[in-house]
């Protein structure tokens, strides 16, 4: 007896979950090019049609492999799960191919360097020193150790571009490929040293850096001459692992006047590592920093460094509110969210987004409006939910709801952060102390004057709403 077929739904097909991860232009132009291939009446381009129906949520019971299968190609068509699935792996492997295809047209270097091992493997010298030398004249426009791997590649190709090693020709292409190699290693150990020193603060990871004292003392000893992108991360090594000030105003002072010489990617990088020394700060009670953190963000927006390809880093987003509104700078958050980032706003998910508006109506003392927005926050993410839960308790605080229901929300984070010690454990602590606080400021005659100097020589979250309500007392 021929195995029975199990129907499923073609969202759970590998097509379909690329599909669904793909930007509406570029789906666009892969049906414009798909359709050029052959027939529009072909299988598998029948199917694809049909799909984009339903692009890009892909959650409709039509798709169905019985039903799609009639809807594509038509009643008198006996269902045939070969057929359907044979055209679906068949679009599959044409969008991949697509997709590959399409980064190495956008990519200058990785299409010349394919070509050139191209003339290499056929011993077309003429055409690959002609491509070398247009290589060799172009200036990088931006200090990466992209840079320096690419022309180490050319200088390999040069040398060994006829197939064999010339014993007799100079040294210089060696030399300069590893001269671009030692500089191109020195650069990613320098970004993978911040990586890995940022995961040993937040996750305490025991992970040692290998070789870290040799490139610690070859950076001090040549800083000055290093490439620009060498010395943003060599500053933010320094500031990650010492968190001194010193190291937080290099680190600034360079990205202010030099950051058009990073990548986008680069930029965002080192602007999250300036902020999280400003979120440091403010944690141990330094609340200048909230303006200093105020001052980076407006930066950053005016040079458009926290957007890649109309997407927004959603903790910055809820960062930027949180700074913004401690601030109470409401207008230029809504000013700006209504114009420079109102592309982004759309793509920022529903819990963030809330989390954000929770925020701004919380400040406002709207605080019912605030308890609203944190019914759509998403309880499950860790970082969200914590933030969302201080809220509730402020909330509760300031709506003057009972004694009971405030130490129930208390008592919920505390079991919260307790059952999930192990991530952000520094930060916790914080969140700790804030309950600690709250849970003395409901007391009956709750001692004024000790409660203050105890909180000035504590860290914790949301110090400037504690110190406000137990000046009230």
């Amino acid at each position: 007896m021929p195995k029975k077929t199990t129907i499923t739904n073609l969202n759970k097909s590998k097509l379909v979950k690329l599909l669904a991860k793909v930007d509406a232009k570029t789906v666009k132009a892969f049906k414009a090019y798909y359709k050029q291939l052959g027939s529009s009446e072909r299988d598998a381009f029948l199917i694809l049609d049909y799909l984009l129906a339903y692009y890009p949520e892909f959650d409709s019971p039509r798709l169905l492999q019985d039903v799609a299968f009639q809807k594509i190609f038509g009643k008198a068509v006996p269902y045939d799960y070969r057929k359907l699935m044979k055209g679906v792996s068949q679009v599959h492997v044409d969008l991949k191919q697509y997709l590959v295809n399409k980064m190495v047209a956008e990519d200058d270097f990785l299409s010349d360097y394919l070509l050139a091992k191209v003339y290499t493997k056929y011993q077309l010298r003429h055409e690959l020193t002609l491509l070398l030398e247009k290589k060799r004249i172009i200036e990088p426009t931006v200090s990466s150790p992209q840079s320096y791997y690419e022309q180490m590649q050319w200088e390999q190709l040069d040398f060994f571009g006829d197939g064999k090693t010339k014993l007799n020709q100079k040294e210089n292409s060696l030399n300069q490929a590893m001269t671009a190699l030692d500089v191109y290693y020195l650069g990613v150990k320098l970004k993978f040293a911040c990586d890995i020193a940022t995961k040993q603060i937040l996750l305490g990871s025991e992970y040692e850096i290998q070789l870290a004292n040799a490139v610690q003392l070859h950076v001090k000893a040549n800083y000055d001459s290093l490439p620009v992108f060498h010395q943003f991360y060599w500053l933010a090594w320094q500031l990650i692992l010492h968190r001194k000030e010193e190291s937080y105003q290099k680190l600034k002072r360079l990205f202010w006047h030099q950051y058009h010489f990073l990548t986008k990617e680069d930029q965002l990088i080192l602007f999250t590592y300036l902020f999280n020394y400003c979120a440091f700060r403010i944690r141990t009670n330094d609340l200048t920093f909230v303006k200093k953190s105020f001052e980076l963000f407006k930066f950053s927006i005016e040079k458009d460094i926290l957007i890649i390809d109309q997407l927004f880093v959603e903790d910055h987003f809820v960062n930027l509110v949180n700074i913004s509104c401690a601030l109470k700078e409401f207008a230029w958050l809504e000013n700006t969210l209504t114009n420079e980032l109102a592309s982004i706003v759309k793509n920022i998910s529903p819990p963030a987004y809330y989390l954000g508006l929770s925020r701004v109506a919380f400040a406002k003392k709207n605080f019912t409006k605030c308890q609203e927005h944190l019914i759509n926050v998403d309880y499950n993410n860790f970082l969200y939910s914590k933030r969302a839960r201080i809220f509730q308790i402020m909330c509760a605080y300031e709506l003057k709801e009972s004694i009971l229901n405030i130490e129930s929300n208390c008592k919920s984070l505390e079991n919260y952060l307790r059952r999930n010690k192990s991530k952000h454990s520094e930060d916790n602590n914080a969140y700790l102390n804030f309950i600690s606080v709250v849970r003395r400021l409901i007391k009956l005659n709750p001692d004024k004057e000790k409660l203050l100097r105890d909180l000035n020589n504590t860290s914790t979250i949301f110090k400037p709403w504690l110190l406000e309500k137990v000046n009230q007392l």
